[in-house]
């Protein structure tokens, strides 16, 4: 049986996205566990899209041992062949990552399920698959060959060789197992045997990391560091506090290593700009890193946080809920230099640090500090008074429902409403909902419906988000995907029996 913190963690995530009562606890717990994990490597990925956490819930019959699976390509999760060639087209590279999960709804750990989530896994990254598998699993290894296939090969460059990660969730207490290590370590070396794959990366998520992970994902996030100075920047409107500090490399890290020793992705703002890889500028960071740490402070413009507050006391700085609004690429490359064994002591970093609430300061911060740099156009298109109108509109079509669970909230920043009492995930809409839905209903082209938003901003900049246009359209379109959602969830174990055609059934 769970403890009081995991219960109480399991019953608020089955209200919090209208899980039916007559689900088991362990398939929740699945559930549970598997949008915690990829949480981890992509905050928000799976929030507010049900196809994807769908699609990773893999277990079942002929569930190869194996209860979560995804695929990263280039950084983003993939659903289909689509998604790869769609970021392809954007980078002309190609990086993926391979993720696992194993659950256990229980405190003890069972070696003989374990091995078999290792031979699973083992056939899964083979050449020929002898095990059998389900639909779900069908789905991942015809993205999987299709990444390695031929078609691929020739339209992007392979930047490194595919990493694996496999993790086994339990909740009991993880102090080392020399069974599981053993079965882990024949894994991995069959798995490198055929010099297709990286890294291969366990992961032990047991009890206590269970309940830290998921304080992260519900915004609870504290780290303190050591101080070389502080110089108060003025006071400003709205603003409770704003400070520049110096901080030692090492220092900065622990705002960016996980537990598990790999970037925390839930500290760039919405992920803005993620990661551009080492491209010319990146490296030449990394060669000064590498030569002259002395000369990084000199040579880099620094990095802007916002955070919910600050408090110092002497040379100790404790920051709650840190957000990198400015200085993902120099946070990357910091990062893989501590990786690489860099001594990051020597390295001064200028972080200047901003204490505010206010969503429209927050807005202008991150416009002010990022336009010098080259972003994907969707990433600032929530800014725009446009979204403003059209989160108020939403607030003003709220009041007319008959009740409050009828209401619908425009999220036009990154868990803007997460944590809202009395606010339901299956309330929330973002731009990518409102994109995929509008395009879907009333430009009346469906299959469209799927694509990354990313494209679809580009490919429908003159016929989305237009000033003038009826804000009407845009709520009945959100209200048509969120009445669709709404009755996949409560036909629960029948929901894969029409979910790929739902953009399709919208417009009828």
């Amino acid at each position: 049986m769970a403890d009081i913190v995991i219960a109480s963690k399991l019953k608020m995530y089955r209200n919090r996205y209208s899980i039916p009562d007559d689900v088991p606890d362990g398939i929740v717990f699945e559930r549970f566990v598997n949008h915690s994990v990829i949480s981890m490597h992509h905050p928000d990925s799976v929030d507010l899209d049900a196809d994807l956490l769908d699609m990773i819930c893999v277990g079942g019959e002929n569930d190869m041992g194996i209860d979560g699976l995804a695929i990263k390509f280039n950084g983003v999760f993939v659903k289909s062949r689509l998604d790869v060639d769609e970021l392809i087209s954007l980078s002309r590279k190609a990086e993926a990552e391979f993720i696992f999960i194993q659950s256990k709804y229980r405190d003890d750990i069972d070696t003989g399920e374990y091995g078999k989530f290792c031979a699973g896994i083992r056939d899964f990254l083979g050449d020929i698959h002898y095990e059998p598998s389900n639909e779900k699993i069908g789905e991942w290894l015809d993205i999987k060959n299709y990444i390695f296939g031929e078609s691929v090969f020739e339209k992007a460059e392979w930047q490194s060789n595919p990493v694996v990660r496999v993790y086994y969730v339990w909740l009991g207490v993880w102090n080392g197992n020399k069974h599981i290590e053993g079965k882990f370590n024949t894994l991995a070396n069959d798995v490198k045997a055929n010099g297709v794959y990286g890294e291969i990366c366990p992961h032990y998520i047991d009890n206590a990391r269970i309940k830290a992970l998921r304080n992260d994902i519900d915004n609870s996030y504290t780290v303190t560091l050591n101080t070389a100075g502080e110089l108060p920047l003025t006071d400003v409107e709205n603003i409770e506090k704003s400070s520049i500090f110096l901080v030692m490399g090492d220092e900065y890290a622990k705002i960016l290593e996980t537990p598990e020793g790999y970037i925390r992705k839930a500290v760039f703002f919405d992920n803005v700009r993620d990661v551009q890889g080492l491209t010319g500028i990146n490296n030449e960071v990394l060669q000064t890193i590498r030569e002259n740490p002395e000369n990084f402070i000199l040579l880099n413009n620094g990095i802007t946080v916002i955070c919910e507050n600050f408090e110092r006391q002497n040379k100790l700085l404790k920051i709650k809920n840190p957000q990198i609004v400015n200085g993902c690429q120099t946070s990357n490359v910091l990062f893989l230099a501590k990786r690489q064994g860099c001594d990051l002591s020597k390295v001064s970093v200028a972080m200047k640090l901003i204490d505010t609430a206010d969503d429209d300061i927050v807005s202008a911060i991150v416009r002010g500090t990022n336009k010098q740099n080259i972003v994907y156009e969707v990433a600032f298109e929530t800014a725009r008074p446009f979204h403003k109108k059209l989160e108020e509109f939403f607030e003003g079509m709220g009041n007319g429902e008959k009740s409050d669970s009828e209401r619908l909230y425009y999220e036009r920043r990154s868990k803007q409403f997460y944590d809202k009492p009395g606010i339901k995930l299956n309330q929330i809409i973002n731009v990518r909902i409102i994109m995929q839905s509008f395009i879907s209903v009333f430009l009346k082209m469906p299959h469209m419906g799927h694509v990354h938003e990313s494209l679809l901003i580009k490919q429908f900049k003159n016929n989305i988000f237009i000033d003038g246009q009826n804000l009407y359209q845009y709520y009945i379109a959100a209200k048509l995907y969120v009445k669709l959602e709404s009755y996949y969830t409560r036909q629960w174990a029948d929901r894969q029996s029409s979910h790929t055609f739902k953009n399709q059934i919208l417009l009828i």
